[in-house]
């Protein structure tokens, strides 16, 4: 997992985009799978895709957090290190981030080796029992409320 978000991050994970500059795929065939607009870049699969940046506020506002679009996944990270504050909410900051990339992946891979059609509510509650499931097991009981997710 580790090793994808630092892809995520670094903007080297195999998106659309990167198949099209690749020549692998038409630019037609390299739009975004959830929203079907826009050059599925990371930036955009993971933050700027309607889509996605619908998860996101629900999960920001539910937290009492607000965001504007951040220019890149790298750039939100550094939004989020001015949010938090000590240890354990940049600990939570750090499994929200997780949960809701890592979802987002696994149901764009969904989408895209099993024919499923994208589903805001279906990927917020894979996000929500990831988070749930991650606090469990996390024995320094992480100042994320769950409850108002």
């Amino acid at each position: 997992m580790q090793l994808f978000l630092w892809l995520v991050v670094q903007d080297k994970v195999t998106t659309r985009e990167f198949l099209f500059q690749h020549d692998y795929l038409t630019l037609q065939e390299s739009r975004c799978a959830f929203c079907n607009k826009s050059l599925e870049s990371s930036s955009h699969l993971f933050i700027h895709c309607h889509f996605t940046w619908n998860i996101w506020m629900k999960l920001l506002s539910n937290q009492g957090f607000s965001s504007v679009f951040p220019k890149s996944v790298d750039d939100m990270c550094y939004q989020w290190s001015f949010m938090v504050k000590g240890k354990q909410q940049n600990l939570s900051r750090q499994l929200l981030f997780s949960c809701v990339v890592w979802n987002l992946w696994l149901h764009w891979n969904d989408f895209i080796f099993n024919y499923a059609s994208p589903n805001l509510q279906i990927c917020f509650s894979m996000v929500c029992q990831s988070i749930t499931l991650w606090l469990r097991l996390d024995s320094n009981s992480l100042e994320l409320n769950i409850e108002n997710v």
